[in-house]
């Protein structure tokens, strides 16, 4: 076998010439593609998106230099709030203040969702997107506005809602210790307002020097009662004597007797005076300790509100959309072009191809190739 045909080599000499020689139906195809296009995009219905932007902002209590060093992790975290954004509650809300729910009734909520709106967290960032597509600029704006200042309102209110679950306890705690606290000052006053215990321990002390008085006259009296009878026993005449100091002694008895019941009984009131007194400033102590230390807990819990959850604030309400997001006509056009001319350039080269083969004849293998080819 001394001939035999082999791939034609491509030739980009002679490409040019035969490319240009096809620059009609070329030239018709792209112009073709970009009048499609552009005809497409002047028909199809303009959609326009407006887009506000939400800041998710440090607990105040932060330290403001503990931005820099926020981790990847915790700013994947910030994800979670597109679920504020994206509440099925605040979207309905929304079309139904703007009367999108009133036109489009067929269409169920998840639809009308997907379609219009897109809550996006650029990576790296604390910026939360909202993006509101319609076919009105106004509307589209005041969509993404209404979103975010509901995002905001729902925030504050979980943020809200949160510090009273938080501080509700240690009120309820502080609020009890402080009607204890009042109720052991109202009864400490009143008892120090009723019971007046110095006066009536001033007076069990002047019953007690009145007694000591009493007990040096009772013995005074015995003194003279024994001289008495010691004149009556030398045989002197003391009857009247002793009997003068025996009715006295008996008076001053019977006055002991009475003072010793009256110290007696005053001592014990007294007492038992000075005791209550001191449980109630017991009751009053431990009350006052009590209210502090709930005190305390509540300033505790009230301050560590400040380093629990972020703050979402609106960073850019956005603007009335100008030009529309859908079509986008300079793309659309451009993609037109291109995907046109890449075609048009892959069937010329298909074309050039076929062309070559049929021009050009069988050529004889060559010396070395030959060999290669019976010694294979």
């Amino acid at each position: 076998m001394d001939t035999a045909e082999l791939p034609v080599e491509f030739e980009g000499e002679g490409f040019g010439p035969y490319a240009l020689s096809l620059w009609k139906p070329v030239t018709a195809t792209v112009a073709a593609a970009v009048l499609l296009a552009t005809g497409a995009s002047l028909v199809l219905p303009k959609r326009y998106t407006a887009t506000a932007s939400l800041m998710i902002e440090l607990p105040a209590g932060s330290d403001p230099r503990a931005v820099a060093a926020l981790s990847p992790v915790y700013l994947e975290s910030l994800k979670s709030y597109e679920r504020f954004a994206s509440s099925d509650t605040i979207f309905l809300d929304a079309i139904k203040q703007l009367g999108i729910r009133d036109r489009l009734p067929g269409k169920s909520i998840e639809s009308l969702k997907r379609s219009m709106l897109r809550i996006s967290k650029p990576a790296s960032t604390r910026v939360l997107e909202i993006s509101a597509t319609l076919d009105s600029p106004e509307n589209a704006h005041r969509l993404a506005s209404y979103i975010a200042e509901h995002t905001v309102d729902l925030n504050r209110s979980l943020q809200k809602r949160s510090a009273h679950d938080v501080a509700s306890d240690a009120e309820s705690i502080y609020n009890a210790a402080s009607a204890r606290l009042q109720r052991a000052n109202t009864a400490r006053d009143e008892f120090s307002r009723k019971y007046q215990i110095e006066p009536l321990a001033g007076g069990v002390d002047n019953l007690i020097e009145l007694r000591f008085d009493l007990q040096r006259d009772l013995q005074e009296a015995r003194s003279s009662l024994n001289e008495f009878e010691a004149r009556a026993g030398a045989g002197a005449d003391a009857a009247e004597d002793i009997a003068g100091s025996k009715a006295r002694i008996a008076a001053l008895e019977q006055q002991d007797e009475s003072l010793v019941k009256r110290i007696e009984k005053d001592s014990v009131a007294v007492e038992q005076l000075k005791a209550r007194r001191e449980e109630l400033e017991a009751e009053q102590k431990a009350a006052r300790a009590e209210a502090e230390a709930a005190k305390t807990r509540l300033n505790e819990a009230r301050a560590s509100l400040a380093y629990q959850g972020e703050r979402v604030s609106i960073l850019d309400p956005g603007i009335v959309p100008e030009r529309p997001s859908f079509p986008n006509t300079p793309l659309n056009i451009a993609l037109a072009f291109t995907v046109s001319l890449l075609g048009s350039v892959m069937w010329v080269a298909w074309r050039y191809g076929g062309h070559r083969s049929r021009l050009l004849p069988a050529r004889p293998i060559r010396a070395a190739e030959r060999s290669y080819t019976l010694g294979d």
